[in-house]
């Protein structure tokens, strides 16, 4: 839990807004007016619009299964055990290393 809000946490900082969990995705990964851009990904291909929409995909995934667990209550996953916690210490390991590679594009010219 204390791991996905602080993914959260990560994307605010990089975007800039103020928005939490899936309309601060949305925000921030919009394929129509995009504030983080992956770099090298310009979104001209099929290929790298489905990269874009997978890494939004995976950053809802973490906030619907972990983030927001008391309103979910997601049965694939349970707190206590050992083998669920650490898929999402690498679910969320990933969308970090993956946000490494982010910046901001608004005002960005090429």
């Amino acid at each position: 839990f204390e791991a996905s809000k602080g993914l959260m946490s990560r994307i605010q900082s990089l975007s800039g807004l103020q928005l939490d969990g899936t309309p601060l995705i949305e925000k921030s990964f919009s394929l129509r007016a995009p504030i983080l851009f992956l770099r090298n990904n310009r979104l001209q291909t099929a290929d790298e619009r489905d990269m874009y929409f997978a890494i939004s995909a995976l950053l809802k995934t973490i906030v619907y299964m972990y983030r927001n667990p008391q309103a979910h209550h997601p049965k694939l996953y349970d707190e206590k055990n050992i083998d669920d916690a650490v898929s999402a210490f690498v679910m969320i390991s990933k969308a970090h290393r993956i946000l490494d590679n982010v910046m901001d594009v608004r005002g960005w010219d090429e």
